[in-house]
């Protein structure tokens, strides 16, 4: 590398704060975890479609030391340690995390001290008294600073409350590609320790979320081994039947999309095109919320907003074209501030450099955002498409088409995977300059409605809605959706194989607490997982009604506090868009065959089955029901019995109608006899006349017989 560049490299973070520096970029403090951010839930085409790589299986890696009394349990999908050390009992000095690139910059460092250190430290540099933390403080204050580079300085000191740990936070500014960026370092004591815990990390996105979080997470105890606690994840029979009855209306969504970026007066400013154009893509879940093929599911699913794709596509990369545009941006700035040109490799070197490291990205977000709101940097949006998985099979991809960016029809459209377009919107842009640089407060719901093009006048099995004014604390939730973190991987070393990825997840858990937004919303906090994917996916009460959307996550050791989105909000959306929600004669018979087979009829829900079939072909899981039935009356196991048996043969009218009909007619003869004898009375015949007796016949005279008289 020419060492003048690198002399240019190292003047560029010499000079921050200068110029574009002034910007203060909005630190995000708001309750949007894993699940609202599409940076979280979002595959990027370019990447995905060309390996189909997924996030790995969710690992939890545990490391405690008795010695200094701390525990940290973290999830190895989101974190790594930076020493490559092994899971168990550690007694280790100092820690270093580092958040995978795909969710954010962040880095988190913890220091413990023990005792005896405690102790010199109090002892030597202060006299024993009341308040050890101030003096701690004043301790570790003292030795940053005389360790700090040229371009760091500590700015502020304060005495906070955190998570219930009485703590010190300082706050350091570091300047870097003439950007002042912000890092933070906590100081705390417990049970005569005391923990140093740094925190640097990209304020745009999740990543401040995610590290505040992992830092809340920490356990500070003497007894590391009593501070495990197990959760009851049983699913009771009544969920496994709200599970089977909603899960074919639960769908898997690729939003591909494409961002535009244009240039003014780009023919003044060397290096620079007029044009850059780059796509990316975000994943999550929905809901069939009518039989025409409206899908209810997320603001943040269904819409992208530009400058949203655009910091995503910094964080993340990926797109060839949006990497050129940087590499281009950064050879201008050397041009402008230094009077120097740097060639395109070693501009590309820089810049990846500055990628790695939080602060650096900071730097470069903060550039971007100053060509914005200059108007000198104008962004649109561009193409989008979207795919909806209804069936038993995942995406599939032709990688061919991906290498050569034809991205819209590199995911195959299958007789599982539909297409589909966007109906409606609700979703604040957080990511606005507005919002980033004036900090402008943004506020709203996030809930959004695709329908599919429904070509075949399919009639899906839309579900019911509940009524979040009857749930109530402590009532429990169901929650189906398509969590990326466990989609399972294309390679066969992977534990989970990617065609798992068609199968929806369910987790289970309380509503905790129902709350409000800043607007007066209503929001339901639950203890059920959320994590990324899940977005938009639909979560039960115990009727099988939809009462909520998945839609915040916060990470915590203590347990799970997620946010799910009243659906209200969505039926709002559909009543401004004259949707209607009524249920359809695909799920009524899908529930009605379900309920037969529970029961124990099985020719019953054959043909409430057969109806489903006809209505909606693909229904990912009619024909395995059906099957299950038809097996259970050969097997005798139907509760009609030979009567049953019979009536699959002969109709039912048939079977019924021909002894009523002869009743009938019997019974019409009978009236009919009783009739006639009303009408002719039936008489006895009269007696015989009597007879004049008849003389005897003269008998033959006998003379020799004599006569005698009696």
């Amino acid at each position: 590398m020419n060492s003048v560049y690198l002399r240019i490299f190292i003047i560029l973070f010499l000079i921050g704060g200068l110029g574009l520096g002034v910007i203060v970029v909005q630190e995000f403090q708001t309750v949007r975890g894993r699940a609202v951010e599409p940076d979280i839930t979002q595959t990027h085409v370019p990447k995905a479609l060309t390996e189909l790589e997924e996030n790995p299986l969710i690992e939890k890696i545990s490391y405690y030391s008795d010695k200094y009394g701390y525990s940290i349990d973290f999830d190895k999908s989101y974190w790594s340690e930076v020493n490559g050390m092994t899971p168990g009992k550690k007694d280790s000095k100092m820690l270093s995390f580092k958040l995978h690139d795909q969710f954010g910059r962040a880095s988190v460092t913890l220091e413990a001290h023990d005792q005896n250190e405690l102790l010199s430290v109090i002892a030597t540099e202060f006299a024993l008294g009341k308040d050890d933390l101030d003096k701690v403080v004043s301790y570790v204050t003292k030795d940053k600073k005389a360790n700090l580079t040229p371009d760091e300085n500590l700015v502020k000191t304060e005495r906070i409350v955190r998570n219930g740990k009485d703590m010190y936070k300082l706050t350091f500014e570091q300047k870097m590609l003439r950007a002042t960026n912000e890092y933070y370092a906590y100081v705390l004591l417990h049970e005569a320790k005391y923990y140093e815990i740094t925190a640097k990390y990209v304020n745009i996105g999740t990543s401040p979320n995610l590290a505040e979080s992992f830092i809340d997470s920490f356990v500070f105890s003497n007894s590391i081994n009593s501070v495990k606690a197990v959760t009851d994840t049983k699913v009771t029979l009544d969920e496994t039947k709200i599970t089977e009855l909603t899960n074919p209306s639960v769908v898997n969504i690729w939003n591909v999309y494409c961002t535009k970026l244009k240039l003014v007066h780009a023919n003044r400013l060397k290096y620079l095109k007029p044009n850059y154009k780059f796509c990316s893509g975000a994943k999550g879940s929905g809901f069939m919320i009518s039989k025409d093929g409206h899908i209810g599911t997320n603001g943040h699913v269904a819409k992208i907003h530009p400058e949203e794709a655009l910091v995503q596509g910094v964080l993340y990369g990926g797109s060839p074209e949006l990497d050129q545009f940087l590499i281009d941006l950064f050879r201008l700035e050397t041009l402008l501030y230094n009077q120097e040109e740097i060639s395109q490799d070693d501009a590309a070197y820089y810049v990846q450099y500055a990628l790695l490291d939080p602060l650096g990205t900071n730097g470069l977000l903060k550039f971007v955002y100053t060509l914005l709101d200059s108007k000198s940097l104008v962004i649109e949006e561009g193409e989008s498409k979207f795919f909806v998985k209804l069936g038993n099979e995942p995406f599939t991809v032709d990688k061919e088409k991906a290498k050569e960016g034809d991205y819209f029809n590199a995911i195959k459209v299958t007789k599982d995977v539909k297409e589909a377009k966007i109906v409606a919107y609700e979703y604040p842009n957080i990511y606005s300059p507005d919002a980033i640089i004036r900090k402008k407060v943004t506020t709203g719901t996030d809930v959004g409605i695709i329908k599919l093009n429904n070509n075949e006048k399919f009639s899906y099995p839309g579900l019911t809605f509940g009524d979040i004014n009857k749930v109530r604390e402590g009532n429990s939730l169901l929650i189906i959706g398509y969590p990326g973190l466990v989609e399972g991987e294309a390679t066969k070393s992977a534990l989970l194989s990617y065609k798992s990825s068609a199968k929806p997840t369910v987790s289970k858990g309380i509503i905790s607490s129902i709350k409000t937004d800043q607007d007066g919303r209503k929001l339901i906090q639950t203890d059920a997982s959320i994590d990324s994917g899940n977005s938009g996916g639909p979560a039960f009460d115990k009727y099988g009604n939809v009462v909520g959307i998945a839609t915040y996550a916060v990470d915590s050791k203590s347990g799970n506090y997620n946010f799910l989105r009243s659906i209200e909000d969505l039926s709002g959306l559909m009543k401004k868009n004259k949707i209607q929600v009524s249920e359809n004669p695909t799920y009524t018979d899908w529930y009605g065959g379900l309920t037969n087979s529970w029961n124990g009829y099985h020719r019953k829900s054959v043909k409430q089955f057969q109806n489903v079939k006809t209505a909606y072909p693909i229904h990912p899981s009619v024909d395995g029901y059906m099957s299950d039935a038809q097996d259970a009356i050969k097997n005798g196991e139907d509760k009609e019995g030979m009567w049953g048996a019979i009536t699959d043969k002969v109709p039912v009218f048939v079977l019924i109608g021909i002894p009523l009909l002869l009743l009938l007619i019997g019974a019409g003869g009978i009236v009919f006899f009783i009739r006639k004898r009303k009408q002719n009375p039936v008489q006895n015949p009269p007696p015989s006349p009597i007879q004049p007796m008849q003389p005897p016949m003269p008998q033959p005279s006998n003379q020799n017989v004599p006569m005698t008289n009696v």
